[in-house]
């Protein structure tokens, strides 16, 4: 079975539910903000965007182009979520987002999570995956527990502040003309 590019909206409560199983689908949206127990199961499936608006569990193995799980929701992994786009999960001050379980690969680039709590989760495949404002609750491997690196944008008011936008850093000014 192939989906081509349609989108399946899975709004149940509270506890959506998809079963696949070595298919490639396009779109999987769980949609219920308060759902407490979605569930994908997975037998080597393939996805193009998969949403996680509530709770839930990803379990057995999936690929997924991108994965984005509700912010401020628990979610745990079984098995290995393969990545290959962009995974998302993220917590706020006030509530912070859990993740528990499971394998993430991603092959390359990098990964970064904000506050969120990590149990027994391991990433690896060559990406560099941050845990900013995260919790290592234990049991962890592959993760950084520090904040991505970010870009900080010149204001352009003299010369000094042009020659150094010119160039790329992260966390500390590096000034080259």
């Amino acid at each position: 079975m192939n989906a081509g590019t349609s989108t399946i909206n899975l709004s149940g409560s509270p506890y959506p539910y998809f079963q696949a199983s070595n298919f490639v689908y396009y779109n999987v949206n769980f949609t219920n903000q308060t759902a407490t127990q979605a569930n994908l199961i997975s037998n080597n499936a393939v996805f193009n965007n998969v949403t996680m608006a509530g709770e839930g569990n990803l379990s057995g193995s999936s690929t997924f182009n991108n994965l984005t799980l509700g912010t401020g929701k628990v979610t745990n992994l079984s098995g290995t979520q393969t990545v290959n786009g962009t995974f998302t999960c993220n917590g706020t001050i006030t509530n912070p987002a859990s993740l528990s379980g499971g394998t993430i690969v991603k092959l390359s680039g990098s990964v970064c999570v904000n506050r969120v709590n990590l149990t027994n989760t391991t990433v690896t495949g060559g990406a560099t995956f941050f845990a900013g404002n995260s919790n290592n609750l234990g049991g962890n491997s592959g993760w950084t527990f520090q904040p991505c690196a970010t870009i900080i944008y010149p204001k352009f008011n003299n010369f000094f502040d042009q020659c150094w936008a010119k160039h790329y850093y992260f966390r500390f000014r590096i000034y080259f003309c």
